[in-house]
This record gives C-alpha cells, structure tokens and sequence, in this order.
C-alpha cells in the first residue's frame, strides 16, 4: 500500500506503454545507484491528486511531477538508510513523454518490479553503478 492504495506486485514488470513519466534519483556514498519510477500519465495524475488531496480534473502538471518525484525520493531515502551511513539522495529529476529511455551511465539494473493500481501500472527500477573510485 502506497498513499493509501492497495497495489499489487506483478510477477513481470510490463511495458508502460503511451505517454508516460519517470522519476529518477541517485544514491551516492559507498555504494552509488539510482532509483527509477514510471508510470503512465493516468496513473501519475492519480498519484498526484491523491498526494495533494486534489480532484485530477484540478490537479496541475507540476503536482503530477513533483508526486512522481517525491515517490522516488521516499523510494530512493528508504534504499539509502538501509545501504549504510555516509550516504546521500539527489533531488529528483522528472522525464515524461512518449517512447524515451532513461540511461543512468555505466550502470547495471539490479532489481525491476510492477506494481498494479486501480488507475495502472507503476514500475520500480533499481539500478547499481558501483563503489565510487
């Protein structure tokens, strides 16, 4: 359960296909990742209404992006508590669109899940770039 809806985990993260949102933050200390959100702009506009309590009919683009990435940034805090200390989260960065890809350079994604919503799929991404040099 995430801001008070019940979301199942899908045995295979599927494609978000249409136009779509992600969220990004890095992780960086001892250990360097990032944490990736996507949605599709349904879901994100719901995610957005219910964080700032809104009808989605009133909701603004700004609110769907910044819910989008303060999904990610609670995401990316919990990750970085449980990496160890030392540790600190960017602020996120927010794409959307139809048919882009998101790099996170020189890094291997270590954990993909699905998530499914009354309003859609939200899928989360863990990506390791490594120990820093």
């Amino acid at each position: 359960m995430m801001l008070g809806v019940d979301l199942d985990v899908l045995s295979n993260a599927p494609l978000v296909e249409g136009e779509s949102i992600t969220a990004v933050v890095t992780v960086t200390g001892g250990w360097n990742g990032a944490v990736l959100v996507k949605a599709g702009v349904d879901t994100a506009l719901q995610t957005g209404a219910i964080m700032f309590a809104s009808d989605p009919g009133e909701t603004s683009d700004e609110d769907v992006r910044d819910a989008m990435g303060e999904i990610a940034n609670m995401i990316g805090g919990s990750l970085k508590d449980r990496v160890g200390p030392g540790h600190v989260i960017s602020i996120p960065a927010v794409t959307e669109g139809l048919a882009y890809k998101v790099y996170v350079g020189h890094a291997k994604k270590v954990h993909e899940v699905g998530f499914a919503s009354p309003d859609g799929v939200v899928i989360l991404s863990v990506f390791d770039v490594g120990k820093p040099t």
